[in-house]
């Protein structure tokens, strides 16, 4: 009998765990296709959609530049991003985390840059990037933190110097 209810306990948890590893792996889905349309505003330039993505309290902290609080200061400094001529940025998530909560997670990845500076001279860089994301209360996902930086020596180019592939 006790032999029993030990394997009926067992049962019942490895149940309940692989549940929970199938939800996980739906949010980080989920998650993966947020992350993807927000790369698609950046990739068509569309400051709106770019912007709102961020919770209004939201932080980017971009690389040498001062951090950029809140949605409207977000807008600004991505309104001056997507005024670079010829202007070209991906990334791709590497790694995907939600916590058991459901209310917070994480993308990391490498991402790509390319643009024509003032002297007309394309600017390529590669780095890498973390984005922390919050559950909002209609169900939504928004950036509640985006950070990146470059792999990059100042001075020197990229492995592909056309910097986008």
């Amino acid at each position: 009998m006790k032999a029993t209810y030990v394997a009926i306990v067992v049962s019942v948890l490895f149940v309940l765990q692989s549940t929970t590893a199938q939800e996980l792996s739906k949010a980080q889905q989920a998650m993966r296709a947020h992350d993807q349309e927000w790369a698609a505003a950046f990739d068509s330039k569309d400051l709106d959609r770019a912007a709102d993505a961020f919770s209004e309290d939201g932080v980017l902290l971009p690389q040498n530049q001062p951090s950029c609080v809140g949605r409207d200061a977000i807008r600004r400094n991505l309104q001056g991003l997507f005024s670079l001529p010829n202007l070209k940025i991906n990334w791709t998530p590497v790694r995907i985390v939600v916590a058991k909560s459901g209310d917070l997670a994480y993308t990391s990845g490498a991402y790509r840059i390319s643009f024509t500076d003032r002297g007309g001279k394309t600017v390529n860089d590669k780095g890498k990037y973390l984005t922390v994301w919050k559950a909002q209360k209609d169900g939504s996902w928004k950036v509640a933190a985006d950070m990146f930086n470059t792999d990059l020596i100042p001075g020197h180019e990229p492995e592909n110097a056309s910097g986008m592939e």
